[in-house]
């Protein structure tokens, strides 16, 4: 980076991991770059003082943004004592890309992906390791479900490698101990949008999120969320009316959730449509890119200073 800012020589360092931004406070040059630094896990703050926030690199960063009200009352929590300015700035999702199709398209997709008409499909999209959780769902949520629920069947799409991987190894196990006709695992898929669409509800049962890109994608796609209280879930989900968030690790109440809105159907089509308004309202390009573009052009006159 020391090399690549001397022949370059920008005006801003936009860093999104902490990793980057080490290196981008290291750099020893005549002139000084704004850096922005773009929060985009809360874990990063627990422990409140991690050894990796210290004072110095702190007080390098010229802007901090986020990605939800949540984590920039996280943020502005942690550091108290420091001036940082904190923006919240959203997440963009392609809203041509994800978004709802009317009922007949809907069945059509269904039929392609191999899910039955009348099955409650509940989808958990996401590359498998132990954070996201897909085990425990599994082991205690699953079971649940298929008592309550009997026309349920679960969809994992996402990175898949029972053959390489011990933890997908131990998933695909788990799956096959009286579940496997009502599991289907499909990889990653790169029509990922198609697959939002055929759910009736998307999960995330991960141990932490900053910005879940499964939740907001699902959103897009009209399609409600049932999520874990990670970080940013409750003001997209609860607020919004666009899906249900529960306790963090509570899997009984994920089912009865769950299992709730596969009895509700008027509720479910009411969730799809104030999902489609929040992905609306917040993440759309027309509506985020602005405000990164004025926080450029912010941070490039103050780097000029």
């Amino acid at each position: 980076m020391q090399s690549l800012c001397q022949n370059f020589r920008p005006d801003i360092i936009h860093c999104n991991d902490v990793f980057a931004l080490r290196a981008a406070v290291r750099i020893n040059s005549k002139f000084r770059p704004a850096i922005v630094f773009t929060v985009r896990n809360t874990n990063m703050f627990d422990p409140p003082i991690n050894p990796i926030w210290e004072d110095q690199l702190i007080e390098k960063i010229d802007y901090v943004t986020v990605l939800s009200s949540e984590m920039k009352a996280t943020v502005e929590k942690t550091f108290v004592s420091q001036s940082l300015q904190v923006e919240e700035i959203s997440s963009i999702v392609d809203l041509n890309r994800f978004c709802p199709v009317d009922e007949q398209r809907r069945r059509q997709i269904r039929k392609t992906l191999g899910i039955a008409e009348n099955s409650f499909a509940v989808g958990f999209v996401g590359s498998f390791q132990p954070r996201k959780n897909q085990l425990a769902f599994l082991k205690d949520c699953a079971p649940r479900l298929m008592s309550e629920v009997p026309e349920m069947h679960i969809h994992f799409v996402g990175d898949f490698n029972p053959d390489t991987q011990p933890y997908d190894k131990q998933c695909e196990m788990e799956a096959d101990a009286g579940l496997s006709e009502r599991v289907t695992f499909h990889g990653p898929q790169s029509n990922v949008e198609e697959y939002y669409r055929a759910f009736d509800v998307v999960i995330v049962a991960s141990e932490a999120e900053g910005m879940a890109r499964c939740m907001i994608e699902s959103l897009a796609c009209g399609t409600p969320v049932v999520s874990f209280d990670v970080c940013s879930a409750r003001e997209n989900l609860d607020v919004t009316g666009a899906g249900r968030v529960v306790e963090q690790g509570d899997f009984a109440t994920m089912a009865n959730s769950i299992a709730a809105l596969a009895h509700d159907h008027d509720t479910l089509r009411e969730m799809s449509q104030a999902a489609r308004r929040r992905a609306e309202s917040k993440f759309d390009q027309a509506k985020v890119k602005p405000q990164w573009e004025r926080l450029f052009a912010e941070a490039a006159s103050a780097g000029e200073t």
